[in-house]
């Protein structure tokens, strides 16, 4: 982990299988009831269109540069740190939902046994104890990171058999534009001939930047 800075994930899809590993350790971890999940998996031509490969996308609460939920919420429950984590206060929640409608992620899960919503606090607890948080250490195939200090992206990264290049989740296609919000999410393109040039084809048919709905096809 870099220097404490803003935070974010990173996502390499050549290796997240969708496995859900990540989901089940949010879950374990935050003692989450079970109509509540922090963290969930979306795919990419999950109709095979065309018989392409499928990709996975491992989202949750993005921690964004400009976070609409917390401009939303009229009880100022949410709140970002210095720091950048974005995090509710359930005691000043009212239920509302209004955050939960602002975020173009869905990051924000009510709970309704408490009547309040909950949302990814990044497992600051884990931070402050110089741990990754539980859905990045459960991923068993380190498709799923952590990265503490980056400032509008980040650069080549050098991967153990070749160069990976991550780039703004908003090049992802059917990714919803972010680009009011800034998420604190990267993601690196898969790699491979055939991949890289299906993954090409997907993001042409979605259109650069995504801009797409809530279920990806």
């Amino acid at each position: 982990m870099t220097e404490r800075g803003r935070p974010g994930f990173t996502l390499d899809l050549a290796r997240c299988v969708g496995c859900g590993a990540c989901v089940l350790a949010c879950r374990i971890e935050n003692r989450l009831r079970p109509q509540v999940s922090w963290r969930r998996i979306l795919q990419v031509n999950r109709s095979r269109v065309g018989g392409g490969p499928t990709y996975h996308f491992s989202v949750a609460c993005h921690h964004c540069e400009e976070p609409p939920c917390v401009v939303a919420c009229p009880s100022h429950a949410l709140d970002k740190r210095a720091d950048g984590l974005v995090l509710l206060d359930a005691g000043r929640c009212i239920g509302c939902r209004y955050c939960e409608m602002a975020c173009p992620f869905e990051a924000p899960a009510f709970d309704s046994e408490a009547g309040v919503m909950t949302k990814c606090h990044l497992c600051h607890h884990r931070l402050d104890d110089g741990l990754a948080p539980a859905c990045v250490a459960g991923c068993p195939t380190g498709a799923l990171a952590l990265i503490l200090g980056a400032e509008g992206g980040l650069g080549d990264q050098e991967d153990s058999n070749e160069k990976t290049v991550m780039a703004p989740a908003a090049h992802a296609p059917g990714f919803i534009d972010p680009a009011s919000a800034r998420p604190g999410f990267w993601v690196a393109e898969p790699r491979g001939a055939i991949r890289s040039l299906w993954y090409s084809g997907l993001r042409g048919l979605h259109g650069e930047g995504g801009g797409g709905g809530r279920d990806r096809e």
